[in-house]
């Protein structure tokens, strides 16, 4: 051990971040709560696909689902 190195810095002080992103929209009495994933291609065999990420979002809970579904079927 070296001189003056605290004894826990091996040790993280913050615990660690979720795989999963989430993101919630709020506006007056609408919530919406989301998870996203993220694609990318690995080995492309093309310059233009290694640059490609897909972003999708998937509803967190039945009620975000349920009111996606109405406004996509409101807006035709």
């Amino acid at each position: 051990m070296y001189p003056g190195v605290p004894a826990g810095w091996k040790v993280p002080q913050s615990p660690p971040s979720s795989p999963v992103m989430t993101m919630q929209l709020r506006k007056d009495d609408i919530s919406l709560d989301f998870f996203s994933m993220f694609t990318t291609f690995a080995m492309p065999h093309e310059v233009a696909l290694q640059q490609l990420k897909i972003e999708c979002f998937y509803p967190v809970n039945t009620a975000t689902a349920a009111k996606v579904r109405e406004l996509a079927a409101s807006t035709g």
